[in-house]
Protein backbone atom coordinates (compact mmCIF):
# COMPACT_ATOMS: atom_id res chain seq x y z
CA UNK A 1 0.00 0.00 0.00
CA UNK A 2 1.65 3.51 -0.96
CA UNK A 3 1.74 6.31 1.53
CA UNK A 4 -1.45 8.40 -0.65
CA UNK A 5 -3.82 5.23 -0.02
CA UNK A 6 -3.26 5.24 3.70
CA UNK A 7 -3.68 8.98 4.08
CA UNK A 8 -6.73 8.45 2.43
CA UNK A 9 -7.85 5.39 4.22
CA UNK A 10 -7.04 7.29 7.68
CA UNK A 11 -9.02 10.39 6.24
CA UNK A 12 -11.71 8.03 5.46
CA UNK A 13 -11.68 6.73 8.74
CA UNK A 14 -12.13 10.14 10.20
CA UNK A 15 -8.59 9.58 11.97
CA UNK A 16 -7.37 13.13 11.36
CA UNK A 17 -4.95 13.18 14.20
CA UNK A 18 -2.93 10.30 12.93
CA UNK A 19 -3.15 11.55 9.37
CA UNK A 20 -1.54 14.70 10.45
CA UNK A 21 0.91 12.77 12.05
CA UNK A 22 1.77 9.75 9.61
CA UNK A 23 1.86 12.52 6.90
CA UNK A 24 4.66 14.25 9.25
CA UNK A 25 6.60 11.45 9.97
CA UNK A 26 6.57 10.71 5.51
CA UNK A 27 8.64 13.63 5.27
CA UNK A 28 11.20 12.91 7.42
CA UNK A 29 14.90 11.38 6.13
CA UNK A 30 14.52 7.73 7.06
CA UNK A 31 17.49 8.11 9.20
CA UNK A 32 15.25 10.32 11.41
CA UNK A 33 12.22 8.11 10.95
CA UNK A 34 10.75 6.99 14.11
CA UNK A 35 10.78 3.04 14.77
CA UNK A 36 7.69 1.40 14.26
CA UNK A 37 7.26 1.22 17.96
CA UNK A 38 7.31 5.44 18.67
CA UNK A 39 5.53 5.95 15.60
CA UNK A 40 2.14 3.82 16.86
CA UNK A 41 2.83 5.74 20.07
CA UNK A 42 2.95 9.43 18.48
CA UNK A 43 -0.32 8.26 15.72
CA UNK A 44 -2.19 7.01 19.05
CA UNK A 45 -1.32 10.17 21.10
CA UNK A 46 -2.13 12.29 18.11
CA UNK A 47 -5.69 11.06 17.49
CA UNK A 48 -6.65 11.14 21.39
CA UNK A 49 -5.51 14.35 21.59
CA UNK A 50 -7.25 15.94 18.67
CA UNK A 51 -10.66 13.49 19.58
CA UNK A 52 -10.17 15.21 23.09
CA UNK A 53 -10.02 19.09 21.70
CA UNK A 54 -12.99 17.99 19.46
CA UNK A 55 -15.25 17.17 22.11
CA UNK A 56 -13.67 19.99 24.64
CA UNK A 57 -14.72 22.59 21.76
CA UNK A 58 -18.63 21.13 21.58
CA UNK A 59 -19.27 20.39 25.45
CA UNK A 60 -17.82 24.67 25.00
CA UNK A 61 -20.06 25.45 22.59
CA UNK A 62 -22.90 23.81 24.12
CA UNK A 63 -22.36 24.68 27.30
CA UNK A 64 -23.52 28.13 25.74
CA UNK A 65 -21.29 30.37 28.34
CA UNK A 66 -21.42 34.21 27.63
CA UNK A 67 -18.10 35.10 28.45
CA UNK A 68 -15.08 32.35 27.20
CA UNK A 69 -13.29 32.20 29.78
CA UNK A 70 -10.87 29.73 28.46
CA UNK A 71 -8.47 32.71 26.18
CA UNK A 72 -6.94 35.94 27.94
CA UNK A 73 -7.98 39.21 26.55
Amino acid sequence: MNRQITIDRLLELKLVGMERVYRSMTRLQPDEQPSIDELMARLVEAEHLERTQKRMQILTRQSKLRYNATKSP
